[in-house]
């Protein structure tokens, strides 16, 4: 058995989260309220299946492309705040499941700290994890959310206590005996966790016209963040009215279509300025390439949002 245990520091600039871990996974996160952000992911990886603690400092939303063969199972901290999944609001006191090829669009509140356990449907069907639901015989795309009885409550801590620790998973990853034996407890754990609630299972069902409006506004954002892109011009683009698109884009993303065209904008100036050299960019040229006509205003803007002048985040790339 190979297993992998590390720890994992990101900041919400474009950076791959887990790359040597995840090579299959896709996610972007967008953070939407300004300061430095603390992110951490200590992750403990089997094959076809990882076990991985997160925690978010800064709300922002999560931007997630599963593989046709996986499904994510994700347990809330008692203390998290709700997430809310594809405009579904999901609140601690449930299992959220997802075995779905599309992408997703989570947003994570701030003071998120959650387990996500990455698996291979052919393991969870092997072990009759959530076949009563049939929810990995079909194609068909799926979210559910699983009430957290006292199976599920018990194995939640569990899983706390095993992967917070790096130090903790990295030992695990040491002895292949006690790792096999914690993979088994973790598959045993699922099944008792989702089984007990399998028939009360729901369908996470947000509104999904509004849903369908916010997350092809967002596409078309992502698509070119340094177009001069409004929120009329998109609103226009997609054939609806100005006020739909704002009333739905709060509802889903908590945030207006300005807000975060402005915040796609600065994230995507600050990968530019990570990944700039000496002699080759400026501040200014990254400014007007991402949108920001006005440098002063960009400069006073970005260093609210990241701790740092762009200048500064220029010269710390060409440190490294």
């Amino acid at each position: 058995m190979t297993v992998i245990a590390d720890q994992y520091l990101w900041s919400f600039d474009g950076i791959d989260l887990v790359p040597a871990a995840f090579p299959e996974w896709e996610l972007e996160a967008i953070q939407l309220d300004p300061g430095p952000t603390v992110s951490r992911a200590n992750a403990l990886c089997f094959p076809d299946l990882t076990v991985m603690a997160c925690y978010e400092s800064h709300r922002s939303i999560n931007h997630l492309h599963l593989p046709a063969d996986w499904s994510l199972i994700t347990f809330l901290a008692s203390t998290s705040p709700s997430a809310r999944v594809n405009g579904a609001l999901v609140p601690n006191d449930r299992i959220v499941v997802t075995t779905s090829t599309r992408d997703h669009s989570v947003v994570i509140p701030a003071g998120y700290d959650a387990i996500q356990i990455e698996a291979a449907n052919a393991l969870l069907l092997r072990h009759g994890i959530l076949s009563q639901a049939q929810m990995l015989s079909t194609t068909t795309d799926l979210e559910l959310h699983v009430p957290l009885g006292k199976a599920g409550r018990a194995f939640r801590r569990e899983l706390f206590a095993l992967v917070r620790s790096p130090d903790h998973i990295h030992q695990i990853s040491r002895h292949p005996v006690r790792a096999a034996a914690v993979l088994d407890r973790v598959i045993r754990g699922l099944s008792a966790s989702v089984g007990e609630s399998a028939l009360t299972t729901q369908t996470l069902t947000p509104m999904r016209n509004r849903y369908r409006i916010a997350e092809g506004a967002r596409q078309l954002i992502d698509t070119d963040p340094g177009e001069a892109l409004t929120a009329t011009k998109v609103a226009e683009t997609i054939g609806i009215s100005e006020r739909e698109l704002r009333y739905a884009f709060g509802e889903v993303f908590e945030t207006s279509p300005y807000q975060y065209i402005q915040k796609r904008r600065l994230h995507e100036a600050r990968k530019a300025l990570r990944q700039g050299s000496a002699t080759e960019t400026t501040v200014t040229e990254i400014a007007f390439s991402n949108g920001f006509l006005n440098f002063g205003r960009f400069s006073g803007i970005y260093r609210q949002m990241f701790g740092e002048l762009p200048s500064q985040t220029l010269l710390d790339s060409m440190a490294d």
